[in-house]
């Protein structure tokens, strides 16, 4: 069984996955500027990240651990409420 700290911090790497793959350039200085910096943290952080981008299937995968570890920890009260 794992710890919850465990499940945590895999919940943490699946949502910052999922927001590297969504995030979007921004035409605000400041908030581009921020968006890049968190880029690199992630990018220096995992060393898994595909250099030419994520497939359709790691998007879901992701997605779906994002989901599923949310709905684990009761995060939400609906159990149907998965959005990631």
């Amino acid at each position: 069984m794992r710890k919850k700290k465990e499940i945590i911090e895999y919940l943490d790497e699946a949502f910052d996955k999922v927001w590297l793959m969504r995030t979007h350039y921004c035409d605000n200085p400041e908030i581009e500027e921020n968006r890049i910096k968190e880029i690199d943290k992630i990018l220096n952080k995992y060393s898994d990240i595909p250099k030419d981008g994520y497939s359709e299937w790691d998007c879901g995968f992701y997605n779906g651990v994002l989901g599923t570890l949310r709905w684990i920890l009761d995060e939400h009260e609906e159990k149907r409420f998965l959005d990631t």
